[in-house]
């Protein structure tokens, strides 16, 4: 005697990915005040027993990304990558790495980054100029960086983050007795 039954089953994936994050990530502002991080930036070998659907980020705001003034902390959508701005400088940034498998199992790992700025400032000195010495106004002083300031300009700094500013030092005064020379600012 023989007996045939046909069940039904079905087969299921229930168990979530393995998100696994970097955590020694430092990430350096560009000349254009701007940063990106990708999520496979992030990703230190996440992993799942049946496939990876999506990998995707979002970071922690807690100053304003425009102003710099602290917020109420809140977290950006969550995506193929995250913005840093020369806000985020200086500071660790709380990074999430969001892991989606094939059967819609989620998982998350939280990473936090360094921003740091290592573009270097821009210092812009004035035009050089050739002038006549009578036309030097009466008690001119080649030595007085404020009077050498006022008369031929100022350096311009410029820096792609937090402001620069230019220090002026002592001028190389090389004017020989009859009045021909050069001042070097």
């Amino acid at each position: 005697n023989m007996s045939q039954v046909d069940c039904p089953f079905y087969v299921i994936d229930d168990v979530q990915p393995t998100a696994i994050c970097d955590d020694n990530l430092i990430v350096a502002i560009g000349s254009n005040s701007f940063g990106r991080v990708f999520a496979q930036d992030v990703n230190e070998g996440s992993n799942d027993n049946c496939g990876i659907a999506t990998i995707e980020v979002r970071r922690r705001y807690d100053r304003d990304p425009e102003t710099c003034l602290n917020v109420t902390p809140y977290y950006s959508n969550w995506g193929p990558s995250v913005d840093l701005t020369c806000c985020d400088v200086g500071r660790m940034v709380i990074i999430e790495l969001r892991v989606t498998d094939l059967s819609g199992n989620i998982n998350v790992c939280v990473s936090e980054l360094t921003v740091s700025d290592n573009t270097r400032p821009v210092c812009m000195a004035p035009p050089a100029r050739t002038i006549a010495c009578d036309s030097l106004p009466q008690g001119f002083n080649p030595a007085d960086t404020l009077m050498l300031r006022n008369m031929f300009g100022a350096p311009i700094a410029v820096d792609n983050c937090i402001g620069a500013y230019s220090e002026e030092l002592n001028p190389i005064v090389n004017i020989a007795d009859c009045g021909n020379g050069t001042i070097v600012r």
